[in-house]
C-alpha cells in the first residue's frame, strides 16, 4: 500500500481527476469480484490510505451494495463518491430509490457472481442475474394490464415465485402459492458472511405474498 501512495501522489500530480480504489489481480477473483464470502467495504482501509495521499476524490468500491453503508462512508469522510457495478445490473434503478428514500424497494445485489460466471464461463456469454432476471432483455419482456380477471397459480416460493406475486398484486388477477414446503425459500435465504437475511424486496417483509403458502395436494 505504501508503494500504491506513492504512485498516487505522482499520478494526481500529473492531473489525474480521481482515483477509484479496487483490490485484487487476475489471479484472486475473490477481491477483484468479490462474491458474499467477503464482508461489506471490505476495501475500506485501502481506499481510506489512498485517500489520506492525494487531494482529488477518491471513489470507493467493493461490495458497498447497501445504502446505508455507503452514506456512512460519504458522511465520515472516508471517500468522496461510492462506485457501483453490480448494485445497478441487479438494480437499475438503485440511485433514484434512494434518492426518493423507496430504500425497502431495492433490489441488493447478492453478491452470488452469478453476472462474471455466466460472461467468464458460459457458452453463449449472456448477461445473468440472480435478483435481476430481466437484464439484459428490460425492452423484450414487457407486462400488460389483463383484459379480464383471471386465476393464477403460482409453483413455487422461491425468488421467480415472488417476482409472479409483484406482477399479480396489482388487483387484476386473483393467485395462490403451492409449494412442497411451507418454508417459503426466498424468505429463508441466507447470507454466509453474515447469517442474515438477504435484503431484497423480493422477500422482503413489505413485499410477501399475502396469501399464506400451501403444501399440493
Amino acid at each position: 500500500m505504501e508503494e500504491t501512495r506513492v504512485i498516487a501522489r505522482i499520478l494526481a500530480d500529473e492531473g489525474v481527476d480521481a482515483f477509484n480504489v479496487t483490490a485484487g489481480t487476475v489471479a484472486d477473483f475473490n477481491t477483484t469480484i468479490p462474491s458474499y464470502f467477503m464482508p461489506p467495504a471490505f476495501n475500506l482501509s485501502n481506499i481510506e490510505a489512498v485517500k489520506r495521499s492525494v487531494k482529488i476524490p477518491v471513489i470507493a468500491c467493493g461490495l458497498i451494495h447497501e445504502p446505508e453503508i455507503a452514506e456512512e462512508i460519504l458522511a465520515e469522510g472516508r471517500a468522496d463518491m461510492i462506485g457501483l457495478g453490480r448494485p445497478l445490473i441487479a438494480d437499475p434503478h438503485w440511485v433514484n430509490k434512494v434518492r426518493a428514500g423507496r430504500l425497502d424497494e431495492i433490489h441488493t445485489c447478492i453478491a452470488c457472481t452469478r453476472c462474471v460466471d455466466e460472461i467468464l464461463t458460459s457458452e453463449n456469454r449472456f448477461l445473468k442475474c440472480t435478483v435481476n432476471p430481466l437484464v439484459g432483455r428490460e425492452g423484450e419482456r414487457k407486462t400488460h394490464p389483463v383484459k379480464r380477471r383471471k386465476k393464477v397459480l403460482v409453483v413455487g416460493g422461491g425468488l421467480q415465485g415472488f417476482r409472479r406475486h409483484r406482477a399479480f398484486r396489482n388487483g387484476a388477477t386473483r393467485y395462490s402459492f403451492t409449494k412442497r414446503r411451507r418454508c417459503l425459500e426466498a424468505s429463508c435465504a441466507r447470507r454466509p458472511s453474515r447469517q442474515t437475511s438477504i435484503e431484497s424486496p423480493a422477500w422482503s417483509a413489505g413485499q410477501r405474498p399475502r396469501q399464506e403458502a400451501r403444501e399440493p395436494d
